[in-house]
């Protein structure tokens, strides 16, 4: 009973490990399932995004939305000529995502302007000056003037700040970009844009997100932007993208560390409730073992219970016996006793009998003589 107990005990102790261990196992599975989708969703969306990624490098390749006479200036600037040329405004300004099509409205008609370092080495250039295809606009930093405004648009609703904020550039390129941008402010809806081109003192031009803009001498550009726009926008994607690529990269790449990980675990897991079963077999297996030799040793002392009471019996008849034996014994001893005396009576008498036979026959004898 007790060895029972104890097979009990750690039959329990197995099987309640071994839910544990089948608890956590699907758990794993669960969670493979969920990263397997995950991580099917993150490589179809690294599909989408490398080909859309492709497009766009392919466009910026080829220098779409420029006209033939920008591409070639900027063809030839980088094969060595024109080293005055810095490149198109569209290349040194790089917009956030999210302000990437208001930047596009407030460079309207600008972001494919050419910027040269010097004036004067751009008059100079007869090959620029003769042998364009094609109306080209450039920029001199050299003429480029310090901006300089005082206003403060912080008090007013609905303004999130001068579009300069939202853009990053090389410092050398910071005159320019302020002159750019610096008078164009960036609110939120176009209600909010009209209604400070009204109030607004001097030049200033407001734009919406969505490329809505509104100028201080009462302007107002709506709609799709024109053929040449999207140069900032389609730079700003390709750097998101590439950016989104590379989180999604390393994102796959956790993920299927964490698929080997969680896989080795179930595996490890299945080797465990594998043990356990076969303990638990075993465990059952002595418990069944012990059962029966609990079963034949409760029916050997239920036997022996019914059979005392007979034995008792028979061990007092014997000892009634034994005693009747005994007493018998005793008995026959006495009995054996006073006959031994009897016997030596009797032979004691026989002897002084024979004594005096003989006595009297000696007598006899004498007489005779």
């Amino acid at each position: 009973q007790s060895r029972m107990g104890d097979i009990e005990k750690v039959l329990a102790e197995l099987q309640e490990s071994l839910d544990g261990k089948r608890g956590e196992s699907a758990e794993l599975e669960n969670r493979a399932r969920t990263e397997g989708q995950n991580l099917a969703e993150s490589k179809e969306t690294r599909s989408a995004l490398i080909s859309e990624l492709a497009v766009l490098t392919d466009m910026e390749r080829r220098r779409e939305g420029l006209n033939n006479a920008v591409k070639d200036i900027l063809q030839n600037s980088s094969a060595g000529k024109f080293d005055y040329i810095e490149g198109i405004v569209a290349d040194i300004v790089a917009a956030e995502p999210e302000y990437a099509n208001a930047i596009e409205a407030a460079l309207e008609g600008t972001s494919d302007s050419l910027v040269a370092t010097s004036a004067g080495r751009l008059l100079a250039d007869k090959n620029v000056l003769e042998k364009s295809e094609g109306r080209v606009k450039f920029i001199c930093m050299d003429k480029t003037s310090p901006f300089c405004d005082r206003t403060d648009f912080s008090g007013h609703e609905g303004i999130k700040g001068r579009a300069v904020e939202f853009v990053k550039y090389d410092s050398r390129y910071a005159p320019l970009v302020w002159r750019l941008l610096g008078k164009t402010i960036v609110v939120e809806s176009l209600d909010a844009a009209v209604d400070l081109a009204e109030k607004a003192a001097g030049e200033y031009r407001f734009v919406t997100l969505a490329g809505q803009c509104v100028s201080s001498d009462g302007v107002i550009k709506l709609g799709p932007l024109g053929k040449t726009t999207g140069l900032i926008s389609r730079k700003s994607r390709l750097r998101q993208l590439e950016e989104t690529l590379e989180n999604i990269k390393v994102e796959i790449g956790s993920l299927e560390e964490q698929i080997e990980r969680n896989s080795q675990k179930r595996e490890h897991l299945a080797k465990l409730c594998k043990e356990l079963r076969t303990a638990i077999y075993e465990a059952n297996s002595e418990k069944m073992e012990a059962s029966s030799k609990l079963s034949v040793t409760e029916q050997s002392i239920k036997r022996l219970s019914e059979e005392q009471p007979l034995i008792a019996g028979e061990i007092e008849l014997l000892e009634e016996q034994i005693a009747q034996s005994v007493q018998k014994e005793y008995e026959s001893k006495q009995k054996l006793e006073e006959l031994e005396a009897i016997n030596n009576e009797r032979t004691a008498r026989i002897e002084a009998v024979s004594y005096t036979h003989l006595r009297a026959h000696e007598t006899v004898l004498d007489l005779v003589c």
